[in-house]
């Protein structure tokens, strides 16, 4: 069991985070099905039961991962180990199916109004680890810093009226690094814009000129603790097309 789970949790894992940007939701509801299809036709349970004990399986799988990864990438040495999340999802799946089996399918001592409950709330709290984990008070991740931003042309002259669309960039354990939107807004009459910004995340801007996007620009994190105002300059070949 544990290596079908290893084999789906990659292609899941993989295909999740390349269409959705973060293959959370994926993994949860494509194993939810797995796992209710192996509790009705090889366990031989009850529908109503099998749907609730796979989704539960599923959703604590995703939270133990994120359990084991937190810390870890606490110390900056995982933040991009996307293996790492798909080798523990589908182990702490196998170990909490051995829990099923044992107390639920050769006991039953769990009513089904109690797996009912407990999945509703363990999929809540599954699908918002991503949030759960940004503000996770053993992370600097929810220190915030209001900053600006001072945009000028190659000649130095203020970037005025155009458009400035900021993101930052998502890592959890099951995302790739992709754009969650921040704010997008205009540049004032002194060419600046101001942010709300976490001081754990890297961004990335784009500024467009009459509706075209002419210039990309990173700001690392470095650059928060430092500054309060950043000014990014355009390059002499930016180009609006």
């Amino acid at each position: 069991m544990l290596i079908t789970y290893l084999v789906l949790a990659f292609f899941i894992t993989g295909l999740g985070a390349m269409f959705m940007g973060i293959a959370d939701y994926a993994l949860v509801i494509t194993f939810g099905v797995i796992n209710m299809c192996v509790a009705n036709f090889y366990f031989k349970i009850e529908p109503l039961r099998s749907i609730f004990i796979g989704f539960l399986i599923s959703a604590v799988g995703l939270i133990l991962s994120y359990m084991l990864w937190m810390p870890i990438s606490n110390l900056n040495i995982a933040d991009d180990i996307i293996i790492l999340g798909f080798i523990s999802n589908a182990v702490f799946q196998a170990l909490t199916w051995m829990f099923v089996e044992k107390y639920i399918v050769r006991k039953n001592r769990i009513k089904t109004f109690a797996l009912f409950l407990s999945m509703v709330i363990v999929i809540l709290v599954s699908f918002n680890l991503y949030d759960f984990w940004k503000f996770e008070k053993y992370y600097n991740w929810n220190e915030k810093k209001q900053i600006s931003i001072k945009a000028t042309d190659s000649t130095g002259e203020l970037i005025v009226g155009d458009s400035i669309r900021l993101t930052t960039e998502r890592q959890p354990l099951y995302g790739l690094i992709a754009g969650s939107l921040i704010k997008k807004t205009i540049t004032d009459k002194n060419g600046i814009s101001e942010f709300e910004l976490y001081l754990g995340n890297k961004h990335r801007g784009r500024i467009w000129k009459n509706g075209k996007l002419g210039y990309y620009f990173e700001i690392s994190k470095d650059e928060l603790f430092e500054n309060d105002t950043i000014e990014i300059k355009t390059t002499a070949n930016t180009v609006y097309n």
